[in-house]
Protein backbone atom coordinates (compact mmCIF):
# COMPACT_ATOMS: atom_id res chain seq x y z
CA UNK A 1 0.00 0.00 0.00
CA UNK A 2 1.54 3.33 -1.07
CA UNK A 3 0.38 6.57 0.58
CA UNK A 4 1.42 9.81 -1.06
CA UNK A 5 2.06 12.98 0.97
CA UNK A 6 1.42 16.18 -0.95
CA UNK A 7 1.03 19.86 -0.32
CA UNK A 8 2.70 23.18 -0.83
CA UNK A 9 6.15 23.83 0.60
CA UNK A 10 6.50 24.77 4.29
CA UNK A 11 3.23 23.13 5.39
CA UNK A 12 4.73 20.19 7.30
CA UNK A 13 4.91 17.57 4.56
CA UNK A 14 8.40 16.41 5.57
CA UNK A 15 7.45 16.52 9.25
CA UNK A 16 4.54 14.17 8.61
CA UNK A 17 6.81 11.78 6.68
CA UNK A 18 9.24 11.77 9.61
CA UNK A 19 6.47 10.88 12.06
CA UNK A 20 5.18 8.07 9.86
CA UNK A 21 8.57 6.56 8.96
CA UNK A 22 10.56 7.19 12.12
CA UNK A 23 13.32 8.90 10.13
CA UNK A 24 14.90 12.18 11.19
CA UNK A 25 16.12 15.40 9.67
CA UNK A 26 19.20 13.74 8.18
CA UNK A 27 17.02 11.57 5.96
CA UNK A 28 13.93 13.76 5.46
CA UNK A 29 15.09 17.39 5.80
CA UNK A 30 12.81 19.99 7.31
CA UNK A 31 13.25 23.73 7.75
CA UNK A 32 11.53 27.07 8.00
CA UNK A 33 11.15 29.91 5.56
CA UNK A 34 12.18 28.09 2.36
CA UNK A 35 11.83 24.68 0.64
CA UNK A 36 14.25 22.11 2.00
CA UNK A 37 13.58 18.77 0.28
CA UNK A 38 15.12 18.87 -3.20
CA UNK A 39 14.70 15.23 -4.31
CA UNK A 40 11.55 13.18 -4.60
CA UNK A 41 11.84 10.25 -2.18
CA UNK A 42 10.06 6.95 -1.71
CA UNK A 43 10.18 5.40 1.75
CA UNK A 44 9.30 1.73 2.33
CA UNK A 45 8.89 -0.25 5.52
CA UNK A 46 11.22 -3.20 6.13
CA UNK A 47 11.85 -5.08 9.36
CA UNK A 48 15.33 -6.14 8.23
CA UNK A 49 16.77 -3.51 5.89
CA UNK A 50 17.89 0.05 6.59
CA UNK A 51 19.37 1.61 3.48
CA UNK A 52 19.23 4.47 0.99
CA UNK A 53 19.44 3.82 -2.73
CA UNK A 54 19.96 6.72 -5.11
CA UNK A 55 19.41 6.63 -8.87
CA UNK A 56 21.66 9.23 -10.47
CA UNK A 57 21.12 11.20 -13.67
CA UNK A 58 23.19 10.74 -16.76
CA UNK A 59 24.63 13.75 -18.57
CA UNK A 60 21.79 13.73 -21.11
CA UNK A 61 18.93 12.96 -18.70
CA UNK A 62 20.08 15.81 -16.44
CA UNK A 63 19.96 18.26 -19.33
CA UNK A 64 16.62 16.95 -20.62
CA UNK A 65 14.82 16.75 -17.26
CA UNK A 66 16.44 19.54 -15.21
CA UNK A 67 18.02 22.18 -17.47
CA UNK A 68 15.74 22.20 -20.54
CA UNK A 69 12.52 22.95 -18.59
CA UNK A 70 14.12 26.20 -17.33
CA UNK A 71 15.16 27.10 -20.86
CA UNK A 72 11.63 26.53 -22.11
CA UNK A 73 10.12 28.72 -19.40
CA UNK A 74 12.31 31.60 -20.56
CA UNK A 75 12.12 30.72 -24.25
CA UNK A 76 15.90 30.34 -24.60
CA UNK A 77 17.41 28.59 -27.61
CA UNK A 78 19.19 26.44 -28.47
CA UNK A 79 18.32 23.98 -25.71
CA UNK A 80 21.45 22.26 -24.34
CA UNK A 81 21.76 18.51 -24.91
CA UNK A 82 25.00 18.00 -22.94
CA UNK A 83 26.78 19.63 -20.02
CA UNK A 84 29.28 21.13 -22.44
CA UNK A 85 26.41 22.84 -24.28
CA UNK A 86 25.09 24.19 -21.00
CA UNK A 87 28.52 25.35 -19.87
CA UNK A 88 29.25 27.21 -23.13
CA UNK A 89 25.83 28.87 -23.33
CA UNK A 90 25.92 32.66 -22.93
CA UNK A 91 23.19 32.84 -20.30
CA UNK A 92 23.74 36.51 -19.40
CA UNK A 93 23.58 37.66 -23.01
CA UNK A 94 20.55 35.50 -23.83
CA UNK A 95 18.60 36.84 -20.82
CA UNK A 96 19.59 40.40 -21.72
CA UNK A 97 17.99 39.96 -25.15
CA UNK A 98 14.68 38.72 -23.71
CA UNK A 99 11.68 41.09 -23.43
CA UNK A 100 11.79 42.86 -20.03
CA UNK A 101 8.25 41.72 -19.21
CA UNK A 102 9.17 38.07 -19.74
CA UNK A 103 12.29 38.39 -17.58
CA UNK A 104 10.30 40.13 -14.83
CA UNK A 105 7.61 37.41 -14.73
CA UNK A 106 10.24 34.65 -14.42
CA UNK A 107 12.94 36.47 -12.46
CA UNK A 108 14.02 33.51 -10.21
CA UNK A 109 14.57 31.21 -13.20
CA UNK A 110 17.80 32.81 -14.55
CA UNK A 111 19.18 32.89 -11.02
CA UNK A 112 18.52 29.15 -10.62
CA UNK A 113 20.27 28.41 -13.91
CA UNK A 114 23.25 30.50 -12.89
CA UNK A 115 23.45 28.69 -9.53
CA UNK A 116 23.45 25.30 -11.29
CA UNK A 117 26.24 26.38 -13.63
CA UNK A 118 28.36 27.91 -10.86
CA UNK A 119 28.19 24.72 -8.77
CA UNK A 120 28.66 22.35 -11.73
CA UNK A 121 31.92 21.06 -10.29
CA UNK A 122 30.10 19.70 -7.21
CA UNK A 123 27.93 17.26 -9.18
CA UNK A 124 29.45 16.84 -12.67
CA UNK A 125 31.30 13.63 -11.78
CA UNK A 126 28.13 12.14 -10.28
CA UNK A 127 26.16 12.17 -13.55
CA UNK A 128 26.86 8.50 -14.26
CA UNK A 129 23.34 7.03 -14.33
CA UNK A 130 24.34 4.45 -11.73
CA UNK A 131 22.33 3.23 -8.75
CA UNK A 132 24.34 4.09 -5.64
CA UNK A 133 23.95 2.90 -2.06
CA UNK A 134 24.66 5.61 0.51
CA UNK A 135 24.71 5.65 4.28
CA UNK A 136 21.22 6.53 5.43
CA UNK A 137 22.68 8.84 8.07
CA UNK A 138 24.52 10.74 5.33
CA UNK A 139 21.45 11.16 3.14
CA UNK A 140 20.66 14.82 3.82
CA UNK A 141 23.40 16.28 1.64
CA UNK A 142 22.11 14.16 -1.26
CA UNK A 143 18.45 15.18 -1.06
CA UNK A 144 18.30 18.66 0.57
CA UNK A 145 18.94 22.17 -0.69
CA UNK A 146 22.23 23.52 0.73
CA UNK A 147 22.11 26.18 3.40
CA UNK A 148 22.60 29.72 2.12
CA UNK A 149 25.66 30.32 4.31
CA UNK A 150 27.48 27.11 3.38
CA UNK A 151 30.35 28.73 1.42
CA UNK A 152 31.20 30.43 -1.84
CA UNK A 153 30.19 27.43 -4.03
CA UNK A 154 27.44 25.41 -2.31
CA UNK A 155 27.45 21.64 -2.74
CA UNK A 156 24.49 20.94 -5.02
CA UNK A 157 24.97 17.21 -5.50
CA UNK A 158 21.20 16.81 -5.07
CA UNK A 159 20.95 17.95 -8.72
CA UNK A 160 22.56 14.68 -9.82
CA UNK A 161 19.96 12.59 -7.94
CA UNK A 162 17.05 11.46 -10.06
CA UNK A 163 15.26 9.33 -7.44
CA UNK A 164 15.80 8.21 -3.84
CA UNK A 165 14.48 5.01 -2.29
CA UNK A 166 14.75 4.70 1.48
CA UNK A 167 14.11 1.44 3.35
CA UNK A 168 13.74 1.32 7.11
CA UNK A 169 11.60 -0.06 9.92
CA UNK A 170 8.58 2.16 10.61
CA UNK A 171 7.84 2.83 14.28
CA UNK A 172 4.20 1.69 13.99
CA UNK A 173 4.10 -2.02 14.84
CA UNK A 174 0.94 -2.82 12.86
CA UNK A 175 2.59 -1.80 9.58
CA UNK A 176 3.57 -4.70 7.31
CA UNK A 177 3.79 -3.56 3.68
CA UNK A 178 3.56 0.21 3.52
CA UNK A 179 5.23 2.78 1.31
CA UNK A 180 5.32 6.56 1.70
CA UNK A 181 5.74 8.66 -1.45
CA UNK A 182 7.11 12.18 -0.99
CA UNK A 183 5.37 13.96 -3.85
CA UNK A 184 7.01 17.12 -5.29
CA UNK A 185 6.11 20.23 -3.31
CA UNK A 186 3.61 22.43 -5.11
CA UNK A 187 4.39 26.13 -5.35
CA UNK A 188 8.15 25.71 -5.62
CA UNK A 189 9.88 27.54 -8.45
CA UNK A 190 10.68 24.37 -10.40
CA UNK A 191 9.52 24.08 -14.03
CA UNK A 192 7.23 21.11 -14.75
CA UNK A 193 6.68 20.58 -11.01
CA UNK A 194 2.98 20.06 -11.60
CA UNK A 195 3.63 17.48 -14.35
CA UNK A 196 5.97 15.55 -12.04
CA UNK A 197 3.37 15.81 -9.30
CA UNK A 198 0.66 14.41 -11.58
CA UNK A 199 2.92 11.58 -12.77
CA UNK A 200 3.62 10.60 -9.15
CA UNK A 201 -0.09 10.62 -8.33
CA UNK A 202 -1.07 8.49 -11.32
CA UNK A 203 1.69 5.89 -11.15
CA UNK A 204 2.80 5.44 -7.56
CA UNK A 205 0.13 6.03 -4.94
CA UNK A 206 -3.11 4.44 -3.72
CA UNK A 207 -4.12 7.32 -1.45
CA UNK A 208 -3.03 10.96 -1.05
CA UNK A 209 -2.77 13.06 2.11
CA UNK A 210 -2.71 16.79 1.33
CA UNK A 211 -1.02 18.69 4.18
CA UNK A 212 -2.06 22.26 5.01
CA UNK A 213 -0.66 24.15 8.01
CA UNK A 214 -2.74 27.22 8.99
CA UNK A 215 -0.15 29.63 10.40
CA UNK A 216 -0.77 33.39 10.57
CA UNK A 217 -0.11 33.87 6.83
CA UNK A 218 -1.63 30.64 5.57
CA UNK A 219 -4.95 30.32 7.40
CA UNK A 220 -7.25 30.16 4.36
CA UNK A 221 -7.61 27.74 1.47
CA UNK A 222 -5.84 29.45 -1.44
CA UNK A 223 -6.10 29.19 -5.21
CA UNK A 224 -2.72 27.46 -5.25
CA UNK A 225 -4.05 24.86 -2.81
CA UNK A 226 -7.06 24.38 -5.06
CA UNK A 227 -4.77 23.89 -8.06
CA UNK A 228 -3.14 20.98 -6.18
CA UNK A 229 -6.55 19.38 -5.62
CA UNK A 230 -7.23 19.81 -9.31
CA UNK A 231 -4.16 17.73 -10.11
CA UNK A 232 -5.34 15.06 -7.70
CA UNK A 233 -8.77 15.03 -9.33
CA UNK A 234 -7.09 14.48 -12.70
CA UNK A 235 -4.99 11.65 -11.30
CA UNK A 236 -7.80 9.71 -9.61
CA UNK A 237 -9.66 9.58 -12.93
CA UNK A 238 -12.75 7.36 -12.54
CA UNK A 239 -12.35 6.86 -8.78
CA UNK A 240 -14.05 9.24 -6.39
CA UNK A 241 -11.85 12.10 -5.16
CA UNK A 242 -13.26 11.58 -1.67
CA UNK A 243 -12.01 7.96 -1.77
CA UNK A 244 -8.61 8.91 -3.19
CA UNK A 245 -7.58 11.85 -1.01
CA UNK A 246 -7.97 13.59 2.31
CA UNK A 247 -6.96 17.04 3.59
CA UNK A 248 -4.87 17.00 6.76
CA UNK A 249 -4.86 20.21 8.80
CA UNK A 250 -1.43 20.26 10.45
CA UNK A 251 -2.11 21.92 13.79
CA UNK A 252 1.51 21.93 14.99
CA UNK A 253 2.39 25.37 16.37
CA UNK A 254 -0.81 26.97 15.00
CA UNK A 255 -3.32 29.09 16.87
CA UNK A 256 -6.75 27.53 17.33
CA UNK A 257 -8.40 30.49 15.66
CA UNK A 258 -6.38 29.81 12.51
CA UNK A 259 -7.22 26.10 12.66
CA UNK A 260 -10.94 26.86 12.97
CA UNK A 261 -10.74 29.42 10.17
CA UNK A 262 -9.13 26.94 7.78
CA UNK A 263 -11.59 24.17 8.71
CA UNK A 264 -14.52 26.52 8.11
CA UNK A 265 -13.08 27.70 4.80
CA UNK A 266 -12.62 24.11 3.60
CA UNK A 267 -16.14 23.23 4.71
CA UNK A 268 -17.66 26.20 2.87
CA UNK A 269 -15.51 26.23 -0.28
CA UNK A 270 -14.93 22.52 -0.87
CA UNK A 271 -17.68 20.64 0.96
CA UNK A 272 -20.73 22.81 0.24
CA UNK A 273 -21.19 23.66 3.92
CA UNK A 274 -21.21 20.01 5.11
CA UNK A 275 -18.22 18.34 6.73
CA UNK A 276 -16.55 15.61 4.64
CA UNK A 277 -19.12 15.83 1.87
CA UNK A 278 -16.67 16.06 -1.04
CA UNK A 279 -13.32 15.88 0.74
CA UNK A 280 -12.45 14.25 4.04
CA UNK A 281 -10.81 16.65 6.48
CA UNK A 282 -8.59 15.32 9.27
CA UNK A 283 -6.78 17.23 12.00
CA UNK A 284 -3.49 16.26 13.69
CA UNK A 285 -0.14 17.67 14.76
CA UNK A 286 2.24 16.27 12.13
CA UNK A 287 5.14 16.33 14.60
CA UNK A 288 3.37 14.13 17.20
CA UNK A 289 4.18 10.52 16.22
CA UNK A 290 1.49 8.91 18.39
CA UNK A 291 -1.23 11.24 17.13
CA UNK A 292 -0.15 10.68 13.53
CA UNK A 293 -0.20 6.89 13.98
CA UNK A 294 -3.77 6.95 15.30
CA UNK A 295 -5.42 9.95 13.65
CA UNK A 296 -3.68 9.84 10.27
CA UNK A 297 -2.29 6.41 9.39
CA UNK A 298 -4.94 4.49 11.31
CA UNK A 299 -7.76 6.41 9.68
CA UNK A 300 -6.15 6.12 6.26
CA UNK A 301 -5.84 2.34 6.47
CA UNK A 302 -9.37 1.93 7.81
CA UNK A 303 -10.68 4.11 5.01
CA UNK A 304 -8.73 2.22 2.34
CA UNK A 305 -10.00 -1.14 3.55
CA UNK A 306 -13.44 -0.01 2.40
CA UNK A 307 -12.58 2.38 -0.42
CA UNK A 308 -9.94 0.44 -2.37
CA UNK A 309 -12.33 -2.20 -3.79
CA UNK A 310 -14.69 0.60 -4.75
CA UNK A 311 -11.91 2.58 -6.46
CA UNK A 312 -10.61 -0.52 -8.25
CA UNK A 313 -14.07 -1.34 -9.57
CA UNK A 314 -14.59 2.24 -10.79
CA UNK A 315 -11.22 2.32 -12.54
CA UNK A 316 -11.79 -1.07 -14.19
CA UNK A 317 -15.26 -0.05 -15.36
CA UNK A 318 -13.88 3.16 -16.80
CA UNK A 319 -11.05 1.25 -18.48
CA UNK A 320 -13.54 -1.13 -20.09
CA UNK A 321 -15.62 1.79 -21.34
CA UNK A 322 -12.56 3.47 -22.81
CA UNK A 323 -11.40 0.24 -24.40
CA UNK A 324 -14.79 -0.22 -25.98
CA UNK A 325 -14.76 3.37 -27.25
CA UNK A 326 -11.26 2.89 -28.63
CA UNK A 327 -12.35 -0.36 -30.26
CA UNK A 328 -15.29 1.34 -31.96
CA UNK A 329 -13.13 4.24 -33.10
CA UNK A 330 -10.49 1.85 -34.40
CA UNK A 331 -13.08 -0.20 -36.26
CA UNK A 332 -14.57 2.95 -37.76
CA UNK A 333 -11.12 4.16 -38.80
CA UNK A 334 -10.27 0.78 -40.32
CA UNK A 335 -13.58 0.76 -42.16
CA UNK A 336 -12.76 4.14 -43.66
CA UNK A 337 -9.33 2.91 -44.68
CA UNK A 338 -10.76 -0.24 -46.24
CA UNK A 339 -13.33 1.80 -48.12
CA UNK A 340 -10.57 4.03 -49.45
CA UNK A 341 -8.47 1.05 -50.48
CA UNK A 342 -11.42 -0.66 -52.16
CA UNK A 343 -12.25 2.51 -54.07
CA UNK A 344 -8.74 2.48 -55.53
CA UNK A 345 -8.37 -1.22 -56.23
CA UNK A 346 -11.51 -3.35 -56.23
CA UNK A 347 -11.14 -7.04 -57.20
CA UNK A 348 -13.28 -8.53 -59.95
CA UNK A 349 -16.31 -10.65 -59.13
CA UNK A 350 -14.42 -13.82 -60.06
CA UNK A 351 -11.42 -12.86 -57.87
CA UNK A 352 -13.76 -12.12 -55.00
CA UNK A 353 -15.51 -15.47 -55.48
CA UNK A 354 -12.21 -17.35 -55.56
CA UNK A 355 -11.03 -15.54 -52.46
CA UNK A 356 -14.21 -16.40 -50.60
CA UNK A 357 -14.00 -20.00 -51.77
CA UNK A 358 -10.41 -20.24 -50.51
CA UNK A 359 -11.45 -18.80 -47.15
CA UNK A 360 -14.34 -21.28 -46.86
CA UNK A 361 -12.05 -24.14 -47.81
CA UNK A 362 -9.44 -23.11 -45.22
CA UNK A 363 -12.06 -22.89 -42.48
CA UNK A 364 -13.58 -26.25 -43.44
CA UNK A 365 -10.18 -27.94 -43.49
CA UNK A 366 -9.27 -26.72 -40.02
CA UNK A 367 -12.65 -27.43 -38.41
CA UNK A 368 -13.06 -30.87 -40.03
CA UNK A 369 -9.50 -31.81 -39.09
CA UNK A 370 -10.25 -30.92 -35.47
CA UNK A 371 -13.36 -33.11 -35.65
CA UNK A 372 -11.46 -36.02 -37.22
CA UNK A 373 -8.74 -35.72 -34.58
CA UNK A 374 -11.39 -36.08 -31.88
CA UNK A 375 -12.70 -39.23 -33.60
CA UNK A 376 -9.17 -40.62 -33.79
CA UNK A 377 -8.71 -39.98 -30.11
CA UNK A 378 -11.77 -42.09 -29.37
CA UNK A 379 -10.46 -44.99 -31.43
CA UNK A 380 -7.17 -45.26 -29.58
CA UNK A 381 -6.64 -48.21 -27.24
CA UNK A 382 -6.36 -45.89 -24.25
CA UNK A 383 -9.80 -44.35 -24.75
CA UNK A 384 -12.71 -45.72 -22.70
CA UNK A 385 -16.33 -44.78 -23.14
CA UNK A 386 -17.28 -44.58 -19.50
CA UNK A 387 -21.02 -44.32 -20.17
CA UNK A 388 -20.96 -47.39 -22.43
CA UNK A 389 -18.91 -49.39 -19.93
CA UNK A 390 -21.19 -48.40 -17.06
CA UNK A 391 -24.28 -49.45 -19.03
CA UNK A 392 -22.71 -52.79 -19.99
CA UNK A 393 -21.62 -53.35 -16.40
CA UNK A 394 -25.14 -52.54 -15.19
CA UNK A 395 -26.74 -54.96 -17.68
CA UNK A 396 -24.12 -57.60 -16.92
CA UNK A 397 -24.98 -57.42 -13.23
CA UNK A 398 -28.69 -57.62 -14.03
CA UNK A 399 -28.20 -60.69 -16.24
CA UNK A 400 -25.93 -62.29 -13.69
CA UNK A 401 -28.47 -61.67 -10.95
CA UNK A 402 -31.25 -63.04 -13.13
CA UNK A 403 -29.19 -66.16 -13.94
CA UNK A 404 -28.10 -66.74 -10.33
CA UNK A 405 -31.71 -66.34 -9.21
CA UNK A 406 -32.82 -69.29 -11.32
CA UNK A 407 -33.55 -67.34 -14.53
CA UNK A 408 -36.47 -65.51 -13.01
CA UNK A 409 -38.07 -68.62 -11.38
CA UNK A 410 -35.96 -68.93 -8.27
CA UNK A 411 -32.97 -71.26 -8.06
CA UNK A 412 -34.73 -74.20 -6.36
CA UNK A 413 -37.85 -73.99 -8.47
CA UNK A 414 -35.80 -73.81 -11.72
CA UNK A 415 -33.75 -76.89 -10.71
CA UNK A 416 -36.89 -78.82 -9.89
CA UNK A 417 -38.46 -77.74 -13.14
CA UNK A 418 -35.35 -78.77 -15.08
CA UNK A 419 -35.33 -82.22 -13.46
CA UNK A 420 -39.00 -82.67 -14.28
CA UNK A 421 -38.57 -81.62 -17.92
CA UNK A 422 -35.57 -83.91 -18.40
CA UNK A 423 -37.49 -86.86 -16.88
CA UNK A 424 -40.47 -86.13 -19.10
CA UNK A 425 -38.25 -85.99 -22.18
CA UNK A 426 -36.26 -89.03 -21.08
CA UNK A 427 -32.99 -87.20 -21.89
CA UNK A 428 -31.14 -83.94 -21.14
CA UNK A 429 -30.18 -82.91 -24.70
CA UNK A 430 -33.49 -81.44 -25.80
CA UNK A 431 -33.97 -79.63 -22.50
CA UNK A 432 -30.45 -78.17 -22.66
CA UNK A 433 -30.95 -76.94 -26.21
CA UNK A 434 -34.29 -75.30 -25.44
CA UNK A 435 -33.06 -73.83 -22.15
CA UNK A 436 -29.89 -72.39 -23.69
CA UNK A 437 -31.85 -70.87 -26.58
CA UNK A 438 -34.24 -69.29 -24.12
CA UNK A 439 -31.40 -67.96 -21.99
CA UNK A 440 -29.65 -66.58 -25.08
CA UNK A 441 -32.81 -64.83 -26.27
CA UNK A 442 -33.42 -63.33 -22.85
CA UNK A 443 -29.85 -62.08 -22.64
CA UNK A 444 -30.21 -60.57 -26.11
CA UNK A 445 -33.43 -58.86 -25.07
CA UNK A 446 -31.92 -57.45 -21.92
CA UNK A 447 -28.74 -56.24 -23.62
CA UNK A 448 -30.76 -54.41 -26.23
CA UNK A 449 -30.85 -51.72 -23.53
CA UNK A 450 -27.40 -50.68 -24.75
CA UNK A 451 -28.97 -49.30 -27.93
CA UNK A 452 -29.71 -45.86 -26.49
CA UNK A 453 -25.98 -45.31 -25.81
CA UNK A 454 -25.08 -46.43 -29.33
CA UNK A 455 -27.75 -44.20 -30.83
CA UNK A 456 -26.41 -41.24 -28.88
CA UNK A 457 -22.89 -41.96 -30.12
CA UNK A 458 -24.17 -41.98 -33.68
CA UNK A 459 -25.98 -38.68 -33.07
CA UNK A 460 -22.81 -37.23 -31.54
CA UNK A 461 -20.93 -38.33 -34.66
CA UNK A 462 -23.37 -36.42 -36.86
CA UNK A 463 -23.44 -33.43 -34.52
CA UNK A 464 -19.65 -33.20 -34.63
CA UNK A 465 -19.71 -33.13 -38.42
CA UNK A 466 -22.46 -30.49 -38.43
CA UNK A 467 -20.52 -28.36 -35.94
CA UNK A 468 -17.40 -28.60 -38.11
CA UNK A 469 -19.37 -27.42 -41.15
CA UNK A 470 -21.41 -24.76 -39.38
CA UNK A 471 -18.59 -22.17 -39.26
CA UNK A 472 -19.60 -21.06 -42.76
CA UNK A 473 -22.89 -22.86 -43.33
CA UNK A 474 -24.78 -20.93 -40.67
CA UNK A 475 -28.13 -21.93 -42.18
CA UNK A 476 -27.26 -25.61 -42.13
CA UNK A 477 -29.24 -26.43 -39.01
CA UNK A 478 -32.14 -24.04 -38.48
CA UNK A 479 -34.07 -26.00 -35.87
CA UNK A 480 -33.31 -29.39 -37.47
CA UNK A 481 -31.59 -32.43 -35.98
CA UNK A 482 -28.05 -33.21 -37.06
CA UNK A 483 -29.27 -36.00 -39.35
CA UNK A 484 -31.85 -33.72 -40.96
CA UNK A 485 -29.27 -30.99 -41.42
CA UNK A 486 -26.88 -33.37 -43.20
CA UNK A 487 -29.65 -34.69 -45.43
CA UNK A 488 -30.61 -31.11 -46.31
CA UNK A 489 -26.97 -30.41 -47.14
CA UNK A 490 -26.70 -33.48 -49.39
CA UNK A 491 -29.91 -32.50 -51.16
CA UNK A 492 -28.71 -28.91 -51.63
CA UNK A 493 -25.39 -30.11 -53.06
CA UNK A 494 -27.21 -32.23 -55.64
CA UNK A 495 -29.82 -29.63 -56.56
CA UNK A 496 -27.47 -26.62 -56.79
CA UNK A 497 -27.02 -24.85 -60.12
CA UNK A 498 -23.44 -26.15 -60.13
CA UNK A 499 -24.07 -29.44 -58.38
CA UNK A 500 -21.44 -31.22 -56.30
CA UNK A 501 -22.32 -34.92 -56.61
CA UNK A 502 -19.06 -36.21 -55.11
CA UNK A 503 -19.40 -34.02 -52.04
CA UNK A 504 -23.06 -35.03 -51.71
CA UNK A 505 -22.00 -38.70 -51.88
CA UNK A 506 -19.46 -38.05 -49.13
CA UNK A 507 -22.22 -36.65 -46.91
CA UNK A 508 -24.34 -39.73 -47.74
CA UNK A 509 -21.51 -41.97 -46.57
CA UNK A 510 -21.39 -40.09 -43.28
CA UNK A 511 -25.17 -40.57 -42.94
CA UNK A 512 -24.98 -44.28 -43.77
CA UNK A 513 -24.21 -45.34 -40.22
CA UNK A 514 -26.80 -47.97 -39.27
CA UNK A 515 -27.17 -50.01 -36.11
CA UNK A 516 -28.10 -53.66 -36.57
CA UNK A 517 -26.79 -57.21 -37.08
CA UNK A 518 -24.20 -57.16 -39.81
CA UNK A 519 -25.49 -59.06 -42.89
CA UNK A 520 -23.09 -61.62 -44.28
CA UNK A 521 -21.44 -62.38 -40.96
CA UNK A 522 -20.35 -65.88 -40.13
CA UNK A 523 -22.16 -68.04 -37.61
CA UNK A 524 -19.94 -67.02 -34.71
CA UNK A 525 -20.54 -63.31 -35.45
CA UNK A 526 -24.31 -63.83 -35.79
CA UNK A 527 -24.39 -65.71 -32.51
CA UNK A 528 -22.33 -62.97 -30.94
CA UNK A 529 -24.68 -60.25 -32.18
CA UNK A 530 -27.68 -62.29 -31.09
CA UNK A 531 -26.30 -62.58 -27.61
CA UNK A 532 -25.27 -58.96 -27.50
CA UNK A 533 -28.59 -57.69 -28.78
CA UNK A 534 -30.24 -57.27 -32.15
CA UNK A 535 -28.60 -53.87 -32.78
CA UNK A 536 -25.21 -54.14 -31.12
CA UNK A 537 -23.07 -53.68 -34.20
CA UNK A 538 -22.67 -51.16 -37.01
CA UNK A 539 -23.42 -52.40 -40.54
CA UNK A 540 -20.40 -54.18 -42.05
CA UNK A 541 -20.97 -55.46 -45.61
CA UNK A 542 -18.41 -58.28 -45.58
CA UNK A 543 -16.98 -59.32 -42.26
CA UNK A 544 -17.09 -63.12 -42.36
CA UNK A 545 -13.30 -63.35 -42.53
CA UNK A 546 -12.81 -61.57 -39.24
CA UNK A 547 -14.63 -64.07 -37.03
CA UNK A 548 -12.90 -66.90 -35.25
CA UNK A 549 -13.67 -69.42 -32.59
CA UNK A 550 -14.48 -68.27 -29.12
CA UNK A 551 -11.12 -69.50 -27.91
CA UNK A 552 -9.41 -66.85 -30.07
CA UNK A 553 -11.61 -63.90 -29.09
CA UNK A 554 -9.57 -60.95 -27.76
CA UNK A 555 -9.97 -59.69 -24.25
CA UNK A 556 -9.99 -56.05 -23.09
CA UNK A 557 -12.00 -53.24 -21.53
CA UNK A 558 -12.27 -50.66 -24.33
CA UNK A 559 -15.79 -50.46 -25.65
CA UNK A 560 -16.18 -50.97 -29.37
CA UNK A 561 -18.74 -51.95 -31.99
CA UNK A 562 -18.53 -54.37 -34.93
CA UNK A 563 -17.19 -52.05 -37.64
CA UNK A 564 -15.39 -53.13 -40.78
CA UNK A 565 -15.26 -51.68 -44.29
CA UNK A 566 -15.48 -53.89 -47.36
CA UNK A 567 -13.13 -55.50 -48.10
CA UNK A 568 -11.67 -55.79 -44.57
CA UNK A 569 -8.07 -54.92 -43.87
CA UNK A 570 -5.83 -55.83 -40.93
CA UNK A 571 -6.53 -52.64 -38.99
CA UNK A 572 -10.30 -52.95 -39.37
CA UNK A 573 -10.08 -56.66 -38.42
CA UNK A 574 -8.40 -55.60 -35.19
CA UNK A 575 -11.14 -53.06 -34.60
CA UNK A 576 -14.03 -55.45 -35.29
CA UNK A 577 -15.43 -56.74 -32.05
CA UNK A 578 -18.43 -56.33 -29.84
CA UNK A 579 -19.02 -55.74 -26.20
CA UNK A 580 -19.65 -59.41 -25.44
CA UNK A 581 -16.14 -60.34 -26.60
CA UNK A 582 -14.63 -57.64 -24.42
CA UNK A 583 -16.79 -58.34 -21.35
CA UNK A 584 -16.79 -62.09 -20.83
CA UNK A 585 -16.10 -61.99 -17.11
CA UNK A 586 -19.80 -62.13 -16.19
CA UNK A 587 -19.81 -65.80 -17.20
Amino acid sequence: MNIGVSGRARNGKSTLLQSLSGLGGEQIPTGRGQPVTAVRSRIFHSDTTRSAQLTLHTDRSFCAEVIVPYFRVLGLVPEPRTLQDFERFDLTGAVRNLPPKQVESHRPVPARLEEMRESLATYRDLLTGEVRQVDIDDLRRWVAYPARDCGLVPDRRFLAVRDAVITCAFPIEEVVALGLIDLPGLGEMVPNAEEHHLAGLENDVDFVIVVKRPDDTNAMWSDADQAGLGLIARACDAASVRDFTTILINTGGCAQVNIDALAGDIRDRLNDGTDDRNYQMWTADAAQRAAVAQDVLGRALSHLAVALPRMDAAVLDEAMIRCEQARRELLAHMERLLTAVHSVSRPTALEELIKRADAVQDEFIVSVQDWVEELRRRTRDTYEDEEFLQRVEQLREEVRGWAMDGFGLGRTEWVDRAHLDMRKAGAAAKFSTDALNGVRNEIARRFSGIDDVLLRRREEFWQGLVAALSSRLSGLRPGATAEEALRNLARALREATDSCPHLAETVDVALDVRLGTAPGCCRACVACSTSCGPRASIRAPAVSDHCSSSRQRPRGRRSSMCVSPSPPDKRSTRRVSCWRRRHRRWR
